[in-house]
């Protein structure tokens, strides 16, 4: 028994006390601000990389004034398919136009990586984080591989399709909790505005779904070992052989 304010309680009892329900805006709102080593590390990586890029010169190139660092990183087709550089396929999500554009994904980052990270564990935050990553690298190239991309918007995208699985196992309204009403205002600005990377915000969408899908929902019988980790790691070279594709196929020579 254990001593309480007024009177004892059984063991039973106080272990039923201690028991939190989160739902609601609570569970997409509530344990958002806690930190978490992975993804303070992401959003340090990203940072980091900014600073690197405001301080290197602008180049002239046959697309006009564009800043060096971008123009030797950023994803865009025809450089990864003509002259090999398939190394944009994973610069370009660490990189960033200006300072709104890194606020705003660093800021959604810090949001919603601790949630994912203290649920899953780092090694599997990290796979969905790298799988969402790579398809949206893959998806900007199937629509579209002409255009110079950069931003980790294609993973941010795909840790919302890793909440909506997340919530979903867990019985939590994606619409009680303020996720849907998230989704649908950035799908909004995705569609509505200019120069937004909407296959690169599908793709990561996409690439988050499948990827916390195998985590959280994969056969059962298979939960009690590696294989579902090992199915969801694969996805990475999966949508970067993808991303090469669709470079190779789409994009058009300028030169």
């Amino acid at each position: 028994m254990h001593q309480a304010s007024v009177g004892f309680h059984c063991p039973d009892c106080v272990r039923q006390g201690k028991q939190k329900v989160v739902q609601g805006r609570a569970a997409f709102g509530g344990l958002a601000s806690r930190t978490a080593p992975l993804t303070m590390i992401l959003i340090g990586v990203n940072v980091l990389l900014f600073l690197f890029q405001i301080v290197a010169p602008t180049v002239v190139t046959p697309f006009g004034r564009i800043n060096e660092v971008l123009y030797d990183y950023a994803n865009f087709g025809v450089f990864v398919a003509e002259n090999g550089e398939w190394y944009r396929l994973i610069s370009s999500a660490f990189l960033h136009w200006d300072l709104l554009h890194l606020a705003l994904n660093m800021f959604a980052l810090w949001m919603i990586g601790p949630l994912i990270e203290r649920s899953l564990g780092r090694l599997r935050f990290g796979v969905i984080y790298a799988v969402s990553l790579m398809a949206g690298s893959a998806g900007s190239m199937l629509v579209e591989p002409n255009a110079f991309t950069v931003g980790a918007s294609g993973a941010i995208y795909g840790l919302l399709g890793a909440l909506v699985i997340l919530f979903r196992n867990r019985g939590i309204s994606i619409w009680s909790s303020g996720l849907g009403i998230t989704l649908l205002i950035n799908f909004a600005f995705t569609l509505g505005i200019p120069g937004i990377s909407i296959g690169g915000h599908i793709g990561g969408l996409v690439g988050g779904l499948l990827a916390t899908w195998i985590l959280v929902e994969g056969p059962s019988r298979l939960r009690n070992n590696e294989a579902l980790l090992g199915f969801a790691i694969a996805l990475v070279p999966l949508f970067f052989v993808v991303g090469l594709w669709a470079a190779t196929t789409w994009s058009n020579p300028i030169f």
